[in-house]
């Protein structure tokens, strides 16, 4: 297509994502473009992907709410970035987050699954540029852990028992 600069496909996280000159095809024309292959297009600027800051102000809802009841809890809050058309998102459910260990170790956490598509306000807040991506944050609000993509039940249950064995919770 005209005014396409680059296709990059990441198929373990059935996502791609187009790079194209505005001036030379509209967001419309993209758009026709990517939903004509089946899938529910997004623009969203090169700014916005930018993960490398954390979040900054108050926390939105859902997740306000739910680092409320964490802080009460005394226990650390796991944010499941996800959307319901998200083929990674999907496996997980499956296995990952279907695993006993890990489900018992979730119970050291308050868990809160956030839909980036109707939760588009925390899904920016938190910078989330791929799905699915993994939040943890202390009491305090400020995040200790993140992973972007999927991950195995192993290597998450790892991950989140090092930090509910080892983090200050506030």
């Amino acid at each position: 297509m005209p005014g396409v600069q680059d296709v990059q496909v990441d198929l373990a996280t059935d996502r791609f994502t187009v790079v194209f000159i505005a001036n030379d095809v509209s967001v419309d024309q993209m758009h026709n473009a990517v939903k004509s292959l089946g899938y529910v297009p997004k623009t969203v600027s090169s700014e916005i992907g930018a993960t490398d800051q954390p979040a900054s102000g108050e926390a939105p809802e859902p997740v306000r709410s739910a680092l409320a009841k964490a802080q009460a809890d005394g226990k650390l809050l796991f944010l499941d970035f996800q959307a319901k058309w998200c083929g990674a998102c999907k496996i997980m459910e499956r296995t990952t987050f279907a695993d006993e260990n890990v489900k018992e170790t979730f119970k050291n956490y308050v868990f809160l699954k956030v839909d980036a598509d109707s939760d588009a306000v925390a899904t920016k807040h938190y910078r989330v540029a791929g799905l699915p991506t993994l939040v943890v944050m202390n009491g305090s609000g400020d995040e200790v852990y993140r992973h972007v993509g999927p991950i195995t039940a192993p290597d998450l249950n790892l991950a989140l028992t090092g930090l509910s064995n080892n983090q200050n919770l506030e």
